[in-house]
C-alpha cells in the first residue's frame, strides 16, 4: 500500500512541477518561451490560464492528500520504539555491577598495553638515537671563498 501511495505521490510531484512551469507569469513562463502565444492556445485551448489554474489546484490538492496518507501509513507502521522490548526480562544490579567490572577490567588491560608498547617504542628511540649521535664537532674554521 505505501508503495502505490508513494509511486502516485511522485506522479503527482512531477504534474505539480510541470503545470507550474507552463503558467503564465509576468515573463510568460514556459508556456510564453516554448510556445507562441497561438501555439499555446492551439494546444490548450483559448483558456489556457483557467485549465492551468484549475489544474495546478487539483494537483496541489492530491499531493496534500498524498502527504497525509503517507503519513498516516507510516505512523501506523511504526507504532513506538518500546513495542520491541515489552518481552525482555528486566536487567538486575548484579548483572549491571558484573558489566562494569568487565569493562574497568578491559579498559586496564588497554592502558597496561599501551605503556608497555610506549616503553618499548621510547627505548627504541634511545638506542637509535645514540647510534646516531656524530663524533664531536671540528672547530677549526672554514677556509674562505675566492670571489672569481
Amino acid at each position: 500500500m505505501i508503495l502505490f501511495v508513494s509511486i502516485v505521490h511522485i506522479i503527482v510531484c512531477l504534474m505539480l512541477v510541470a503545470i507550474i512551469l507552463l503558467q503564465p507569469g509576468r515573463g510568460m513562463g514556459l508556456s510564453g518561451s516554448a510556445l507562441s502565444d497561438s501555439a499555446a492556445q492551439s494546444v490548450f485551448g483559448t483558456k489556457t490560464a483557467d485549465v492551468l489554474t484549475k489544474a495546478t489546484t487539483v494537483a496541489a490538492v492530491l499531493f496534500m492528500l498524498t502527504c497525509i496518507i503517507l503519513s498516516a501509513l507510516t505512523a501506523r507502521k511504526s507504532r513506538t520504539l518500546y513495542s520491541n522490548f515489552k518481552n525482555q526480562a528486566p536487567i538486575s544490579m548484579s548483572q549491571i555491577q558484573k558489566a562494569v567490572k568487565e569493562a574497568e577490567k578491559k579498559a586496564a588491560d588497554q592502558k597496561a598495553a599501551a605503556t608497555t608498547t610506549a616503553t618499548a617504542a621510547a627505548g627504541a628511540v634511545t638506542e637509535n638515537s645514540q647510534a646516531a649521535v656524530p663524533a664531536e664537532p671540528t672547530t677549526e674554521p672554514a677556509a674562505p671563498v675566492k670571489a672569481a
